[in-house]
C-alpha cells in the first residue's frame, strides 16, 4: 500500500483510518502532542502549534534524518528543519503526519463527544459548523473550547 500524497481532509474518514493503520504499522517511528485549549489561549495559535511541533519531534529526535515543516514557520529549536509550503501535498512523510494527526485528533473528538455529548463532537470534530456554534450559544463553552477563538473570545 502506497501513501497518497493528499491533503488529509480530502480522504474520507474511512480511507484515513485505513491509511492511519498502514502507517503505525510501517513507520520507523512517529509522535504527536496535544495541547490544551488553556495553551492555545495563553500563547496563541501560532505559538501553541510551534511548541507542538517541538515537543513532537523532541520525542523523535533521530540523527541524520531531515525535518519538514508544512508551512512558513518553524519551531526556533529546530534551525534546520525545511519549511515546505503544501508539504502535505509534495512530500509523502508530511503526507502521513497528516494523516496520523487527524485520525489522532478525530478519534479525541469521539472520545470527548462521551464526556460532552451536548455539543455533538462525533458529527463535527470540533470545526465551526452551525450545529458546533448553536450548542456553544445554548450551552455556553466548556474546557476544551479556545476562549481566545473570535466567536467565544466576543461574547459577554
Amino acid at each position: 500500500m502506497t501513501i497518497p500524497v493528499a491533503d488529509s481532509k480530502t480522504l474520507t474518514a474511512q480511507q484515513r483510518e485505513r491509511l492511519f493503520a498502514h502507517i503505525i504499522k510501517h513507520a520507523t517511528a512517529y509522535s504527536y502532542v496535544a495541547l490544551d485549549a488553556s495553551v492555545v489561549d495563553s500563547i496563541n495559535i501560532r505559538q501553541a502549534t510551534l511548541r507542538a511541533m517541538s515537543q513532537a519531534h523532541s520525542l523523535l529526535a533521530q540523527v541524520g534524518t531531515v525535518t519538514v515543516i508544512d508551512g512558513i514557520d518553524k519551531p526556533k529549536d529546530l534551525r534546520d528543519a525545511q519549511t515546505m509550503i503544501k508539504a502535505d501535498l509534495l512530500v509523502p512523510a508530511v503526507s502521513a503526519a497528516s494523516i496520523i494527526a487527524k485520525v489522532v485528533r478525530d478519534r479525541m473528538m469521539l472520545w470527548y463527544h462521551q464526556v460532552y455529548p451536548c455539543y455533538a463532537f462525533d458529527e463535527h470534530k470540533g470545526y465551526g459548523t452551525v450545529k458546533h456554534r448553536l450548542a456553544i450559544a445554548q450551552h455556553g463553552p466548556c474546557a476544551l473550547h479556545r476562549l481566545s477563538f473570535k466567536l467565544l473570545a466576543n461574547q459577554e
